[in-house]
This record gives structure tokens, C-alpha cells and sequence, in this order.
């Protein structure tokens, strides 16, 4: 037996007011996660070790 075809308009969200809304709370909540993250994420990069060394480069035209 064949299932009969999945219809979009058969969502449960009905007025487009309500998709909004929805909308806005799954955009705030995704925000609110990605902002516990973020001091997490910018520390990583801070531990790293610069290994550049300067004194080390030869130029061909004076570095200024």
C-alpha cells in the first residue's frame, strides 16, 4: 500500500502571526545557547602560543 503524500498545508501552524512567533522563540533560544558558548569559543584561541618571532625576518626593503 501506498502512504499518501505529505501536504504542507496541513502544518499546525495556521495564521502566519503564529509562524512568526514561533519563529522569533526558536531564533532566541538558538541565541541564548550561542551566547553561553561564546566565552568558551574566545578562549581556545587566547592559550595558543604566538610562534611567530620577528627578530627572525629578513626583508629585502626595511620593515618600517
Amino acid at each position: 500500500m501506498r502512504r499518501p503524500p505529505c501536504r504542507t498545508a496541513s502544518a499546525p501552524i495556521k495564521a502566519k502571526e503564529e509562524e512568526r512567533e514561533a519563529r522569533q522563540e526558536a531564533a532566541e533560544a538558538q541565541l541564548n545557547a550561542l551566547r553561553a558558548l561564546l566565552p568558551g569559543i574566545l578562549e581556545k584561541p587566547a592559550r595558543i602560543k604566538d610562534s611567530r618571532r620577528p627578530e627572525r625576518a629578513r626583508h629585502k626593503l626595511p620593515a618600517r
